[in-house]
């Protein structure tokens, strides 16, 4: 899974506006549509843990998710279901 589609996945679930997870993560909003848009590509580790904590999760937890679509298991309503369980633990 690309990491935009990743970022937006989590905002989703939150039900964030990208201008509601910019104020959370101390980011700005247009660096967050570059991020969902692929735009912007590699985020610093302080951005990751910036999103990380705006969702309430741990990195390890941010990227558990990535590697569901390593593996070949993603599509966005799975994994949208596997970072809600994340919330329920």
């Amino acid at each position: 899974m690309k990491l935009g589609e990743m970022i937006r996945i989590f905002r989703i679930a939150n039900g964030y506006t990208m201008k509601q997870l910019a104020e959370s993560s101390c980011l700005s909003t247009v660096y967050i549509s570059e991020l969902e848009t692929m735009r912007k590509k590699n985020p610093s580790s302080d951005t990751i843990e910036k999103l990380a904590s705006a969702f309430n999760i741990s990195t390890e937890q941010l990227f558990e998710v990535a590697k569901l679509s390593e593996e070949g298991k993603w599509n966005f309503q799975k994994t949208l279901l596997e970072v809600l369980k994340i919330y329920v633990r």
